[in-house]
């Protein structure tokens, strides 16, 4: 075998060997960011939220495009009251995944506890235009107009809120 060859043999070998190295480390790479996802929905599940968090940041460090650890990270950050941090983390997810309805009706109910009516309303609305039949969002814009001054002086529902809430 002359130099040449054997110079053009071992190339092709260190090819194969970087391309087989580097099929294993991405499949690696792909089940640990399921096992990260399945370990935060466990402590999630556990009420473990810090760990929970930890495990879906990680998955989102492996996985940046992947809605799913997005929202559920903005779940347990909204069941810790970090409603902030929440929403941020679904409008990420929404980013992702712009026909999901959950996503919004979420981010909706934290934007409802942090406050920002006008913002709940139009997320509940775009759950309802994706999603038309869905109840749980026509309540909560219900609720959240109800809460937002769409009453009578008495209490009773204002027009918007039954309006909703008879949908539901």
């Amino acid at each position: 075998m002359t130099a040449k060859k054997k110079v053009v043999e071992r190339a092709c070998f260190a090819l194969v060997a970087a391309f087989l190295m580097f099929s294993v480390v991405y499949a690696e790479s792909k089940d640990t960011a399921k096992t990260n996802f399945n370990r935060g929905v466990a402590h999630f599940k556990e009420g473990d939220f810090d760990q929970a968090i930890a495990d879906f940041t990680k998955v989102i460090k492996q996985k940046p495009d992947y809605p799913k650890a997005y929202y559920f990270r903005g779940l347990v950050y909204f069941r810790k009251d970090a409603f902030g941090r929440a929403i941020a983390d679904f409008t990420q997810a929404i980013k992702l995944k712009p026909e999901d309805a959950e996503i919004y009706l979420n981010r909706g109910v934290a934007h409802s506890k942090a406050n920002d009516f006008s913002k709940a309303i139009a997320d509940f609305t775009k759950a309802i235009k994706l999603k038309p039949q869905y109840a749980d969002a026509y309540f909560k814009r219900g609720v959240v107009r109800y809460d937002n001054g769409d009453h009578d002086e008495n209490g009773q529902l204002g027009e918007q809120s039954e309006k909703d809430i008879s949908k539901a």
